[in-house]
């Protein structure tokens, strides 16, 4: 079986299942998956967040070792994306499993609720679509690199602005209106006024 995995880099990792918690292990980056390069700003992030290019999209990494308990019947190659816009993690880091439920971000209520409902919602569909003509390649890769706009978003501001605030989004066209539809989802449920899922977290700072 296939896995996906929500990076929450430097804070951990979100997995779409298994919410129990395992023993510590690690993960060896692979590289980029669907995705596309964008441009966005992060106000108060410090000098030069100003239109800054990152990757948006997945992440590919393997198990730096044997997997851990629950985790053995899945592909060891699994998919990732990004929800700390503001640290990098390339290479291999040692990981511990929790709750989504203990991730918080200051001043954003269920940020990792909100991360984990849309990747749990949009993530696997997005993996799966047709990847062989240009077209569907181009389709994919946006859809991938929307998600990833949304993610940041919902773990960078306290509301739903839809790419104001605290993150901003500078690329225009497919991804913008794309990201802004996936937020707009996200926002159009819940007790709250959002929807939140639950997941399991990678966390990187093993103690």
């Amino acid at each position: 079986m296939n896995r996906f995995v929500l990076t929450i880099l430097t804070a951990g990792a979100l997995l779409a299942l298994d919410v129990q918690p395992a023993a510590a292990t690690s993960i060896i980056y692979q590289g980029g998956g669907r995705g596309t390069l964008i441009q966005v700003a992060v106000t108060g992030a410090g000098y030069g967040w100003a239109n800054r290019t990152v990757w948006a999209g997945e992440l590919k990494w393997v198990w730096g070792e044997d997997p851990p308990p629950n985790y053995g019947n899945y592909d060891p190659t699994f998919h990732s994306y990004c929800a700390d816009l503001l640290n990098t993690l390339t290479g291999t880091d040692d990981v511990d499993i929790k709750s989504t439920n203990l991730l918080q971000v200051s001043s954003v209520p269920d940020a990792g609720g909100k991360a984990a409902w849309l990747f749990n919602t949009f993530a696997p569909a997005i993996h799966t679509q047709n990847y062989v003509a240009r077209a569907e390649k181009v389709a994919a890769n946006q859809n991938a690199a929307a998600l990833q706009v949304a993610i940041w978003a919902s773990m960078l501001d306290s509301s739903n602005d839809r790419l104001g605030g605290t993150f901003q989004l500078s690329t225009i066209g497919v991804i913008k209106t794309k990201a802004i539809d996936y937020l707009s989802q996200l926002y159009a449920g819940g007790p709250s006024g959002y929807n939140t899922g639950a997941a399991s977290w990678f966390d990187t700072e093993v103690k």
